[in-house]
């Protein structure tokens, strides 16, 4: 009888640790955490998590004098605009001010400060107008949750 409630107690144990084991792995990751996209710039040193209907992105760099850009654009078919890429959109661009601190701007800028490290200012800057397509895809928690996941390494 004995026996029978120790070996029980140790498969329960075991259960019970598996378990645990196996959640810990996203505990407290946010939805967005665990099904989006993750999006690794090594070179400019970040990383940021991008909403998964953005599977079909394209991505592209430009240098500025003093800054790089990262742009994500995304498929649409609204029409309504003057697009930078032929049918897609740019609903995000991180710009990278290189040599510069948060006190260095005298006026105020159109972007928002993420964080910086080693001299170098990262910033986002969101869509000004959501394509007809997107509107129901896009929000204000969206940008939050995309902000929160931005991480420089």
């Amino acid at each position: 009888m004995l026996q029978n409630k120790i070996r029980n107690i140790a498969c329960f144990s075991v259960f019970f640790l598996l378990l645990l084991s196996l959640t810990s792995c996203s505990f407290g990751k946010s939805d967005f955490e665990k099904n989006g996209l993750k999006y690794k710039n090594e070179p400019l040193n970040f990383e940021i998590i991008l909403p998964q209907n953005f599977e079909k992105r394209i991505t592209q760099r430009k240098d500025g004098e003093g800054y790089v850009d990262i742009e994500f654009f995304v498929p649409t078919s609204d029409r309504s605009q003057e697009l930078e890429v032929k049918s897609y959109a740019k609903p995000i661009f991180i710009r990278i001010f290189r040599d510069t601190k948060e006190s260095d701007f005298t006026e105020k800028i159109d972007f928002e400060i993420l964080g910086s490290k080693n001299n170098n200012l990262y910033a986002i800057k969101f869509w000004d107008y959501t394509p007809k397509d997107w509107q129901n895809r896009w929000s204000d928690k969206i940008e939050k949750d995309i902000i929160n996941s931005f991480k420089i390494k």
